[in-house]
């Protein structure tokens, strides 16, 4: 299983808003959305799109 696909169990295992908020903006990133993208979609900024991505790959899900 790749960290895409840990990241969307996770995400639909969860109902806790900021957790999922977190995922969803890293696996986006991974998947090759542009940063500023995410920005606008889930109204967050860059270093918290940043800590999330980097959470996911170098600590896991």
């Amino acid at each position: 299983m790749n960290i895409v696909d840990e990241l969307d169990d996770f995400i639909n295992q969860k109902c806790i808003v900021q957790i999922n908020e977190k995922r969803l903006g890293s696996k986006i990133i991974l998947l090759g959305t542009f940063y500023h993208e995410v920005k606008e979609l889930l109204n967050v900024s860059h270093g918290f799109i940043s800590e999330c991505k980097n959470q996911a790959l170098f600590h896991g899900v």
